[in-house]
């Protein structure tokens, strides 16, 4: 399996994973700027705002999980941008947490309310989404009957995961209880069909919580299979 495969098939997945994967390819022959940022080089010529937004929250979430974020005010934008795309919008709010101690900060507050909303299914509710942001962060700090609740409200935003192959739920797997994650996992298995990759994905989350992935892997196809052996050699966080 080549990583420039995974690159052209599942590109979000694929810079996701890469910073915890050793280099083992010439990956700046790509001329790519997020993944010039992954191998420790700051891209001083690209500007974000300036081209494709997908590329753009990458790049500021890239440079945030690296402790080099760009401004707040940049990385505020597009989270506004962001909020009508629901592949961009959990990323972009990630990347604005771990650039902003004042909007962790607003995570916190939010995540501490206590009020549940309802959620249409297929839906993403901006209390999920400040969940997928900075419940690594937050849900120790919670009541434990409403940290419960509040994992299972985002545990309803899983199937959408799958779907965008976005890793949203790689910072929660080790703060969420492990039997409502299993019990989300599981109620994929149901679902007819989900996207090139979505299966590879739920696999690579049943193995983190030492579930045998093989019922999920069966359900993709070679794709789901090559992006499941990327995600055991790293794991996006």
């Amino acid at each position: 399996m080549q990583l420039t495969d995974i690159f052209r098939h599942q590109p979000i997945a694929a810079y996701r994973l890469l910073r915890f994967l050793p280099t083992m390819e010439t990956y700046s022959e790509l001329k790519d700027p997020i993944l010039r940022v992954l191998l420790g080089s700051e891209d001083e010529d690209y500007v974000p705002g300036a081209g494709d937004l997908k590329l753009d929250v990458l790049y500021a979430l890239s440079r945030a999980a690296l402790n080099t974020p760009l401004p707040a005010p940049i990385v505020s934008d597009l989270e506004s941008m962001s909020k009508e795309s629901i592949s961009c919008w959990p990323l972009a709010a990630r990347a604005h947490v771990l650039s902003s101690p004042i909007r962790a900060e607003e995570a916190r507050k939010r995540l501490s309310s206590q009020t549940m909303p309802f959620v249409l299914p297929g839906d993403l509710h901006p209390l999920q989404v400040e969940a997928l942001a900075a419940g690594d962060q937050v849900f120790g700090a919670l009541h434990i009957e409403w940290m419960r609740k509040l994992a299972a409200l985002v545990l309803e935003a899983l199937p959408l995961d799958c779907n965008h192959l976005g890793f949203w739920f790689g910072p929660l797997i080790d703060v969420l209880p492990e039997k409502a994650f299993e019990k989300a996992l599981k109620k994929l298995l149901r679902r007819r069909r989900l996207t090139t990759g979505g299966w590879g994905l739920a696999a690579i989350y049943a193995k983190k919580i030492n579930l045998n992935p093989d019922p999920w892997l069966c359900r993709g196809g070679e794709a789901d299979s090559q992006l499941f052996t990327l995600g055991c050699q790293g794991f996006a966080r």
